[in-house]
């Protein structure tokens, strides 16, 4: 028993000690990228030593909303409460974080299994509170909802007209021509209030969970096989560039272009897929790890 403790404690030591050796660099390295790939994996065995580390990079960046759901997760499944409430607390002040069945699935039933719902604190509607007090991100999330509800309840119909039964050819390319003319409109709208405001969605300027949000809208947008991708391309080497190099967002929303452009078009762009060709008629503002 003695043994498995030395060796855990040790193991804790060797993570951080190496977590660090990673940072010495930091400049260089994205801290949403690092925290999603190098760091948090580590929580199912090291969550003292990993929290820790994590509360210490706040002197290199703040902490993204949708990072701290997945800390507390973890803290909870440590029974670490006090830090779970003192930092909800925090978060739902500072980003509008709501614990809901829609939202975070996970997190709430963290929160059921360790009876905390019976605290009216802990399940409160934050993110109404946040945007009533910040008119810009109030504006955003409208916009999100409108696309978001616009979306959903389109692909009802899509999905539910779109099938063998009603194999009409008339029927079929309109709903395509409704379901592209729908998606292109989401994406001009918030395309236009990101290039207008020189800034990409994302949860520090606009809330938790806003950039999630946003790229489900980029996504649907992209996945139109007709070749108009370049307006999306710019808003993603420009804006989506600065976001990422200001450590506001991670590098998924160029991983789901290169995947999607690869899916299409059988290239990439910006150089995050390994083992397929890079498309270099494009100037890019960043090159992933495999821009050959």
């Amino acid at each position: 028993m003695m043994i498995v403790v030395i060796c855990s404690h040790l193991r804790g030591r060797i993570v951080l000690f190496f977590l660090l050796i990673t940072l010495s660099g930091f400049g260089q390295v994205n801290l949403r990228d690092y925290v999603l790939d190098s760091l948090f994996p580590q929580l199912d065995y090291n969550y003292p030593s990993v929290r820790d580390f994590y509360l210490s990079l706040d002197v290199h960046s703040d902490f993204d909303p949708k990072e701290m759901e997945t800390l507390l997760i973890y803290a909870l499944r440590n029974n670490d409460t006090t830090f779970f409430l003192n930092t909800l607390a925090v978060f739902q002040e500072k980003y509008g974080l709501t614990i809901s069945l829609d939202h975070n699935i996970e997190l709430y039933n963290e929160v059921f299994r360790k009876s905390l719902s019976d605290k009216k604190s802990v399940l409160k509607d934050a993110k109404t509170l946040f945007y009533a007090k910040n008119n810009r991100a109030r504006f955003v999330n409208d916009m999100l909802d409108k696309a978001y509800n616009l979306d959903q309840i389109y692909r009802t119909y899509y999905t539910l007209y779109r099938n063998p039964v009603h194999n009409n050819e008339i029927i079929i390319n309109t709903l395509d021509s409704v379901l592209y003319m729908i998606d292109n409109i989401n994406f001009l709208i918030l395309n236009h209030y990101c290039v207008t405001n020189k800034v990409m969605i994302n949860n520090f300027d606009f809330g938790n969970s806003s950039h999630e949000r946003f790229q489900f809208i980029l996504a649907h947008r992209l996945r139109h096989k007709d070749k108009d991708f370049v307006p999306l391309f710019e808003l993603l080497n420009v804006n989506g560039v600065n976001a990422y190099i200001q450590n506001k967002i991670n590098s998924s929303v160029f991983k789901m272009f290169d995947k999607i452009m690869n899916d299409a078009y059988g290239f990439q762009v910006f150089g995050f897929m390994k083992n397929v060709p890079v498309n270099k008629d494009f100037s890019t503002n960043i090159k992933g790890p495999y821009y050959k």
